[in-house]
């Protein structure tokens, strides 16, 4: 099977290496741990250089779609991922706005069921937390 992303071959190449490794199809070596060369990823230190390395030149580039489009840091957990935008959108030094997020149930009945802790502790997919 080919695989091919936006005409892009080499994003092709790295979709191929996924699907061998969800299927066993990688060499790996007596521990059973996938090995992998320079040309399929970059091993990283810190998540310091990860984000120097997936994102260079922030403050330049922060405005161009088309940029941070083509970047992504993936991570097995949430709190993960969390923890990593906010070190991201810390070192961003242009003007930011705030939004509230709203906290209250639509009815008055639900007020006992779900309280504004509980409401506000949720971390929905593709929703800020609150």
């Amino acid at each position: 099977m080919r695989l091919q992303l936006l005409s892009d071959i080499e994003s092709g190449v790295y979709a191929q290496k996924l699907l061998e490794i969800g299927e066993g199809h990688l060499h790996t070596d007596q521990e059973r741990m996938v090995l992998f060369t320079h040309q399929f990823c970059h091993v990283v230190e810190s998540e310091d250089e990860l984000n120097d390395q997936v994102f260079p030149n922030l403050q330049q580039y922060i405005l161009d779609k088309n940029w941070l489009c083509e970047r992504t840091i993936l991570a097995p957990k949430n709190e993960t991922v969390a923890k990593i935008n906010k070190k991201i959108l810390d070192e961003i030094t242009s003007e930011t706005s705030g939004y509230n997020s709203i906290d209250t149930v639509m009815s008055s009945d639900d007020t006992t069921s779900y309280p504004v802790e509980f409401l506000n502790s949720l971390g929905l997919s593709g929703v800020p937390s609150h």
